[in-house]
């Protein structure tokens, strides 16, 4: 029942395992750890901010894009305000315990959305349809990363302010 020839079988494994000997699925977990500690602090912060009116323009602008407007902010506010903590410096929002779905979910969507595009990880869209046969698998091994992160990082980076768009970069 298998799929393709044992020819195609062989590259498509030695693709899979070339990929995980190179440790890049491990540094990308880490980093995305390390991001989404950041990117909670910042969205936590932003929405409990008390009066949402007088938060910097580039801050609006930044939740907007992840999706949270000033009602969706208060609400994130209150299960925060209700279960969350501060652990030093760092804000845990507990969403496993709050009890307003619909803010559970668009926080867990604000944070997967800016995480994703912080550590660039490959959509659908992010390279041609070529690139995902066995002989293109191959060929891209290592290219199909700067077709997604020119997609991820360089497009949505320019309409940030310089120093995020550098911190993105880097």
């Amino acid at each position: 029942y298998a799929h393709g020839s044992r020819y195609e079988r062989m590259l498509d494994n030695a693709a899979t395992t070339f990929t995980k000997f190179t440790g890049l699925t491990y540094w990308n977990d880490t980093m995305k750890g390390i991001v989404s500690v950041m990117t909670q602090n910042r969205i936590l912060r932003n929405s409990t901010i008390g009066d949402y009116a007088k938060l910097d323009p580039y801050e609006k602008a930044y939740m907007g894009y992840l999706g949270i407007d000033d009602q969706m902010a208060m609400r994130i506010a209150r299960q925060y305000e209700a279960h969350g903590a501060t652990d030093g410096t760092a804000m845990v929002a507990n969403t496993q315990l709050w009890d307003d779905v619909v803010a559970k979910r668009a926080y867990a969507a604000a944070l997967s959305k800016d995480v994703d595009r912080t550590i660039v990880t490959k959509g659908v869209a992010d390279q041609p349809l070529w690139t995902r046969t066995n002989w293109g698998r191959i060929i891209m091994q290592f290219k199909s990363f700067a077709l997604a992160s020119h997609q991820r990082t360089l497009i949505a980076g320019l309409q940030e302010r310089p120093h995020r768009f550098a911190e993105m970069i880097v």
